[in-house]
């Protein structure tokens, strides 16, 4: 059992585990592909504000060129630099760039930088791509000429044109812009949503906790209750053979006894009148307590088997106790030589209203007296209502008797336990008395104990809920 569940809690930390997990890989995967589309998104955006600038280049270009026509290209270019100027406002450190198709440089407009000068731009991706597809961006290039990093964007321009001695059908137009600072940041996604997205996944991870708490706990409830069943329902059947082991055993006795009384008889034709009486009224009375146990069987099974099934009624429980006073009474009378007197406190006049089975109800305090008047050799009975709740009835129930010996109060209450055995069958006792009142009890809501009295004596104490 223990290794069992051992493996269950190791099986339940990997679940919760292998779920934090996949819920903390979930957000990195999400916020991955959240910032990757929204960074794409972004250098798209940019590309997209430069190819423009580049159309305008391009615009520019062929306009200078045809009122440069059969002038030097130095003149043109030089031209350009005074036309960029509303470019200028917009993107202060931007780089132009006109290449021929060839990959040699036409004009650049960083300072201090000459064209002839500058390598063949053929092997630049950016230039490469451009002439492919048409244009063409990369986000961050180190320049060879500047050794800085840039965004580059490059657009094929499909234009004849002639610069100096230089026709050309179509060109390469690029611009570029530091990747300074700001330039990150422009094209970076926003820290705050990564804080958002991380807040959201401890929040899942901490409900994801108390929800495991509550389904562990859930489980272990139902496997407590599971457990409490299997343990009942044991008890149930071994309570059940214990039954049937005492009961074979209790019946032999009265049976053995009704037997032996009619054997006796029939082998014995001439016995006088008088010995046939005491064999007659012995099996009787072998037959009244073989009666008393199947009665007392039928009750303790009915209360075992379906307690919920017993009806219950609106009825007056003082006036039960009152009957059943006056049946011990009447008992007193015509079997119990000594003096005996049974008193109700706060009884009296009060009428108790509940909630239950009337049959059930006479056997708890039928039974109390009857095992008072039978073992205890008191002189005095009390049965007094201590107090009322809202929705309950406590009592107290007292002899001045014997009491019995302190080894003996925690079993008194088991099926046919008996403190005196051979007194008990003598007067009759089936030894369910006691258990029938402690589960009638039970299934009036209440519980029973029981305690030895100073200076003798033996006192239950018990409730009843009022429904």
């Amino acid at each position: 059992m223990k290794i069992r569940k051992n493996y269950k809690q190791v099986r339940e930390t990997l679940m919760f585990v292998l779920l934090l997990s996949v819920i903390w890989i979930s957000a990195a995967v999400f916020v991955f592909f959240r910032y990757s589309s929204e960074k794409r998104f972004k250098e798209d955006l940019m590309n997209a504000s430069l190819q423009s600038v580049n159309e305008h280049v391009a615009e520019t270009l062929v306009n200078k060129a045809g009122y440069y026509y059969g002038q030097s290209g130095r003149r043109l270019f030089n031209s350009l630099d005074s036309s960029f100027k509303d470019i200028k406002r917009i993107y202060p450190d931007i780089r132009i760039t006109i290449i021929k198709t060839d990959g040699r440089v036409l004009y650049d407009s960083s300072e201090g930088i000459k064209s002839p000068q500058m390598q063949n731009h053929s092997s630049r991706p950016e230039f490469r791509d451009a002439m492919k597809s048409g244009n063409s961006f990369i986000v961050r290039r180190l320049s060879k000429t500047t050794s800085e990093n840039y965004f580059y964007s490059a657009t094929k321009i499909e234009h004849r044109i002639s610069v100096g001695k230089n026709t050309m059908n179509s060109y390469i137009v690029r611009s570029a812009l530091p990747y300074s600072v700001s330039l990150q940041k422009t094209l970076s996604l926003g820290h705050s949503f990564v804080w958002f997205i991380a807040g959201m996944t401890l929040l899942l991870s901490l409900m994801a906790v108390l929800v495991i708490g509550r389904i562990r706990k859930d489980s272990e409830e139902i496997e407590f209750q599971h457990n409490k069943a299997m343990r009942e329902e044991e008890e149930k059947i071994r309570i059940k053979k214990q039954l049937t082991n005492n009961i074979n055993h209790e019946l032999k006795t009265p049976v053995s006894g009704i037997s032996l009384c009619l054997e006796t008889m029939l082998r014995n034709p001439n016995m006088t009148d008088e010995q046939k009486h005491d064999f007659l009224a012995k099996s009787y009375s072998e037959t009244q307590r073989l009666s008393s146990l199947l009665q007392d069987v039928s009750t303790i099974t009915r209360m075992d088997e379906a307690p919920d099934m017993i009806k219950k009624e609106r009825l007056y429980l003082s006036n039960i106790i009152r009957e059943e006073v006056a049946a011990a009474n009447q008992m007193i009378l015509s079997n119990v030589p000594q003096r005996m007197k049974i008193t109700l406190t706060n009884l009296e006049s009060k009428p108790l209203v509940m909630y239950g089975n009337d049959s059930l109800l006479r056997s708890i305090f039928s039974n109390l007296l009857n095992n008072a008047i039978a073992y205890s050799s008191c002189t005095e009975i009390n049965i007094k209502l201590i107090k009322e709740t809202s929705d309950r009835y406590f009592f107290s129930f007292w002899d001045n008797g014997v009491g019995v010996e302190t080894e003996h109060l925690s079993h008194l209450f088991e099926r046919f336990y008996r403190v005196d055995k051979g007194r008990s069958r003598k007067a009759g006792g089936t030894g369910l008395g006691l258990s029938i009142v402690k589960n009638a009890v039970i299934i009036h809501g209440g519980t029973i104990s029981v305690n030895n009295c100073l200076p003798s004596g033996l006192q239950f104490d018990f409730f009843l809920k009022k429904k």
